[in-house]
C-alpha cells in the first residue's frame, strides 16, 4: 500500500510539473553532437578569444545551439582578430551548422539538387516558418578495412539512418536520430563484448555473420524553455561532464539511455540537474531488465573572466521490493540538495560520490583543467599512505594549447587520468548501485585502478582537410582466479582481495598503448572522406591475456561522428 501510495503522489508530481511546464515554454532547440572534434572547435575558440563564453558553460555537454550560435557570432563579428582561412571556415562550419538561430551563418548552398533539396548547406531538407521549424538529414557511415587479428574476414561499418530535429510553435523543441548499424570490429573490441555481453557505446544487439554484430541506435528528446533562465530537457541520450578528453565524472562511453535535465543559468552560474533510468543487468532474456537510478547536480561559476570551477555530486541507486526494483526514492527527486545527506538519512545503502572541475584560459593560446572524483574519502586513512582499499579517487590533470610555436591551426592536448581500486563499486546488490549502465561505465571506459597518459595533436594544414593522433598509454590491474583487485566496477566491492596495501595498477598487471591517425576531408558541410590507422597493443604479466590489433580503415561519414575505438 505504501509503495502505491508513493507512486501515485509520484505520478500527480511530474503531471504537474509538465503542467507548469507547458504553461511558461517559449523558444527552445536542440542540442549539438557530443563528437569530441566538433567540441574542440568550440573550446578552441574559447581559448582564442581569451576569455569564458558568456553563452555557456563548457562542463556540461552537449550545448545548447543558440548559444553556440551567440557565441560564434561574437568571434565572427569581431575585426580586431585576424583568422587564417581555416579558423574562418571553422567558424563559418558551426555557424552554419546552428544556422537558424545565426546572423552571421552563410548557408545557401550552391549545389541544390532539386529545389527542395539542400537549400541549405547543412539541411538535406529545411523547413522555417515562424511556428515551425525543420530539420531532416541522412546518416551514413560506412567504413571498410583491416585488422590481420580478426583473420580473413574486413572490419567494416554499414550505419545507415535519419536525423530530425526542429521547433515547434518557438516554444518546444525536439531532436529524433535512429540508425541501423552491421559491424565487424578489431579483436579487442570484439574480446570486450565476448567478455561482457554487451557492445560499447551500445544496447540490445545481435549477432551478425562470422563475428560481427547488428543493432538499432536511437535518441531522441523534447526541450523546453521554461523561463527565460530556466531550460528543460526530457528524452533519450547521453551526456558529458568535464573539460578532457575523457571524463572521471559522466562520459559518453556507455549506451543512451532516459532523463530529465534542468539547466539554470543565472548571472555567472549554471545549476544543472540531471535525473536518469539506468539498466542494470542484462541477463534476463525475454524479461525487463532491472533498472536502477542516477540522480547528478553540478554547479558551474565563472570566478574570474577565464577560470570557471565546478562542482558536482551523484548518487546511483536501485531498490528490490516485493521482486521488484523499480521504486524510486522521491527525496532525490529535489533538485536543490546535498543528495549524502539525503542518502545518510536513507541508511547510506546507495553508491554517491562527489567532486570538482575547473579550467582556466590563458594568453589566448593556452587552458590547463582538472577534474577530482571523491567516491569515498577518509582523510586520515588518505593522509596515513597505508592504501586503504576504501580510498576511492580520481583525479584527471590536462592542458590543451592552440597554434602551437606560432603554427596556424596546430593544437595539443595532453592530459592524465588515475583512478583508485575500487572506485564507482558499491555493495549490497552491486549491479543496482555500481556506476554503470547497461554494464558499460559512466564515467571512464577502463573503469578504475588505472593511470593513463594521452597526447593528441590536431593540425588543419588545409581549410578541409584535418589531421589527428592521438598516443594513449594506460596502465590497469586485471583480476585473476576469481579475486577482487579493484577495476572490474561490476563486483561487489566487499569482496576486495586487503584491507590496506592497495595500490594502482594491483592484480594482473597490464599495459595498453594505442596509436591512432586520422586523416579526414570534409567534401562539402558534414560529410567526410576518413583514411584511418590504428594500432593497439596490450601487453600483460600474464602472456594469456596479450591482445595486439592493427586497425587501417577507409570510410564515408555523412552527418556521423567517427566511431571510438580509443579504449
Amino acid at each position: 500500500m505504501r509503495h502505491c501510495c508513493s507512486k501515485i503522489l509520484l505520478e500527480c508530481a511530474l503531471s504537474l510539473a509538465l503542467l507548469l511546464l507547458c504553461q511558461n515554454l517559449s523558444a527552445q532547440s536542440s542540442y549539438t553532437s557530443l563528437d569530441n572534434s566538433y567540441n574542440h572547435l568550440i573550446d578552441r575558440y574559447e581559448i582564442y578569444s581569451g576569455k569564458l563564453s558568456p553563452y555557456f558553460h563548457g562542463s556540461v555537454r552537449a550545448l545548447a545551439r543558440p548559444d553556440v550560435a551567440a557565441f560564434v557570432d561574437t568571434l565572427l563579428g569581431n575585426e580586431r582578430i585576424r583568422w587564417s582561412r581555416a579558423d574562418v571556415f571553422n567558424l563559418q562550419y558551426l555557424a552554419v551548422d546552428n544556422w537558424e538561430w545565426s546572423n552571421k551563418a552563410k548557408a545557401g548552398s550552391l549545389d541544390k539538387i532539386v529545389p527542395p533539396i539542400y537549400n541549405k548547406k547543412n539541411d538535406f531538407f529545411c523547413v522555417k516558418d515562424p511556428n515551425f521549424s525543420l530539420h531532416v538529414n541522412p546518416l551514413i557511415h560506412w567504413q571498410f578495412g583491416k585488422d590481420p587479428a580478426v583473420g580473413e574476414y574486413p572490419i567494416f561499418i554499414n550505419l545507415r539512418g535519419a536525423e530530425v530535429y526542429g521547433t515547434i510553435g518557438k516554444k518546444i523543441g525536439f531532436y529524433s536520430y535512429a540508425a541501423e548499424t552491421q559491424a565487424r570490429f578489431p579483436r579487442y573490441v570484439r574480446h570486450v563484448i565476448d567478455s561482457t555481453g554487451v557492445v560499447p557505446n551500445e544496447a540490445f544487439w545481435k549477432d551478425f555473420r562470422n563475428g560481427g554484430v547488428d543493432f538499432i541506435t536511437a535518441r531522441g528528446y523534447m526541450t523546453w524553455r521554461m523561463a527565460k533562465v530556466i531550460h528543460a530537457q526530457f528524452g533519450h541520450d547521453r551526456h558529458f561532464l568535464g573539460h578532457g578528453f575523457r571524463s572521471l565524472a559522466l562520459s559518453d562511453y556507455a549506451a543512451p539511455y532516459l532523463f530529465l535535465k534542468l539547466r539554470t543559468q543565472v548571472w555567472k552560474i549554471q545549476y544543472t540537474n540531471l535525473f536518469a533510468q539506468l539498466t542494470a543487468d542484462t541477463k534476463r532474456a525475454n524479461n525487463v531488465f532491472p533498472k536502477k537510478y542516477m540522480v547528478n547536480h553540478h554547479l558551474s561559476i565563472n570566478v574570474l573572466p577565464n577560470l570557471n570551477i565546478g562542482l558536482f555530486e551523484s548518487v546511483v541507486y536501485g531498490r528490490k521490493d516485493n521482486k521488484r526494483n523499480d521504486a524510486l526514492e522521491l527525496g532525490y527527486l529535489n533538485p536543490i540538495i546535498f543528495y549524502r545527506s539525503i542518502e545518510q538519512n536513507l541508511g547510506s545503502a546507495d553508491n554517491a560520490f562527489l567532486g570538482l572541475d575547473a579550467k582556466y584560459s590563458f594568453l589566448k593560446r593556452f587552458q590547463v583543467y582538472t577534474q577530482v572524483v571523491l567516491d569515498e574519502f577518509v582523510l586520515s586513512e588518505v593522509m596515513s599512505g597505508k592504501g586503504w582499499w576504501a580510498n576511492k579517487q580520481g583525479v584527471q590533470l590536462g592542458a590543451k594549447c592552440i597554434n602551437v610555436a606560432g603554427i596556424k591551426n596546430l593544437d595539443i592536448q595532453a592530459e592524465y587520468n588515475t583512478v583508485r581500486p575500487y572506485t564507482y563499486t558499491h555493495f549490497n546488490d552491486e549491479e543496482l548501485s555500481n556506476y554503470a549502465h547497461y554494464k558499460q561505465s559512466l564515467a571512464h571506459p577502463l573503469g578504475a585502478n588505472f593511470k593513463e597518459f594521452l597526447l593528441i595533436t590536431r593540425y588543419q594544414p588545409l581549410k578541409r582537410l584535418l589531421l589527428t593522433s592521438k598516443i594513449i598509454s594506460a596502465t590497469f590491474g586485471e583480476d585473476s582466479d576469481g579475486k577482487n583487485w579493484g577495476g572490474n566496477i561490476l563486483k561487489d566491492n566487499t569482496t576486495y582481495v586487503r584491507e590496506y596495501g592497495n595500490k594502482v595498477g594491483q592484480g594482473v598487471k597490464a599495459k595498453v598503448f594505442i596509436f591512432n591517425a586520422l586523416a579526414s576531408y570534409q567534401f562539402r558541410h558534414n560529410l567526410f572522406f576518413d583514411a584511418n590507422l590504428l594500432y593497439r597493443n596490450k601487453n600483460s604479466i600474464d602472456d594469456r591475456l596479450d591482445l595486439s590489433s592493427v586497425l587501417m580503415t577507409l570510410a564515408v561519414r555523412l552527418n556521423v561522428a567517427t566511431r571510438p575505438y580509443d579504449f
